[in-house]
């Protein structure tokens, strides 16, 4: 699983990790090191993902790919 989330500013990032992933594994699930985490300002103006954003997105899913195997 690739864990993901928005926020509206980066203070949040760690959330996933301490908060999401925890739950996760309490349900048996896995999840991939490469957590996806973005604000407002990984976007255009267009809405589009800057490719800062893609390439984390795209490292996450080739370990979600390769654990999935």
């Amino acid at each position: 699983m690739v864990l993901a989330a928005t926020g509206a500013s980066p203070a949040h990032f760690l959330s996933l990790d301490t908060g999401l992933r925890p739950v996760v594994a309490s349900l048996g699930g896995w999840s991939v090191p490469t957590v996806v985490y973005a604000t407002g300002e990984d976007f255009s103006e267009d809405n589009e993902p800057l490719p800062t954003l893609r390439g984390t997105l795209g490292r996450a899913l080739e370990e979600a790919k390769r654990v999935a195997g």
